[in-house]
């Protein structure tokens, strides 16, 4: 075993490029199969009694084409509290957290949305935007598989450097 890892460590090339990973992806899109549904969006949470949704919902609509700043700035402004998961994909279970949902519910519906959307809780209204969705089946984007790959491509070649040796 230290002997493997002498030949491994003398001669492992530890880069590994983005061209790579992709390739790895296209190549083996079979294995990376979702077993749940995936998300990026974000969740803005009002006050009941608060007035200015009407900005907030047009900053909504437009953040999947012009960023998160202008849904930030308005909740800092007026000091809103924002959950964004707009750049990193999280299960819809973890989405849905941050919304007043029940447990026996089935919010699927809410997937098929692109708009900006809103569900009252006792206290508070949450706008929220589900931006893009990886369904349940489907191939996983590549953002979220992405360390996984950089692992695979590092034991193949941590395997081929062992067998090249025995």
């Amino acid at each position: 075993r230290r002997l493997d890892q002498y030949y491994v460590d003398s001669a492992i090339d530890l880069e590994v490029t983005d061209q790579q990973i992709v390739a790895h992806y296209r190549s083996n899109a079979a294995s990376f199969k979702l077993d749940h549904n995936k998300v990026r969006g974000v969740v803005v949470k009002l006050p009941r009694n608060f007035r200015n949704t009407s900005t907030l919902t047009t900053a909504l609509k437009h953040v999947a084409k012009n960023g998160i700043a202008e849904v930030q700035a308005f909740a800092e402004k007026h000091s809103l509290h924002i959950s964004d998961m707009s750049t990193t994909w999280v299960s819809y279970s973890d989405f849905l957290s941050n919304l007043p949902t029940e447990r026996t519910r089935d919010y699927s519906a809410l997937l098929q949305k692109s708009d900006p959307q809103q569900m009252s809780g006792d206290d508070a209204i949450f706008h929220f935007v589900i931006m893009d969705v990886a369904r349940k089946g489907e191939t996983a984007p590549l953002e979220c598989v992405e360390d996984d790959i950089r692992r695979r491509l590092y034991a193949e070649r941590r395997a081929e450097i062992v067998t090249a040796y025995e």
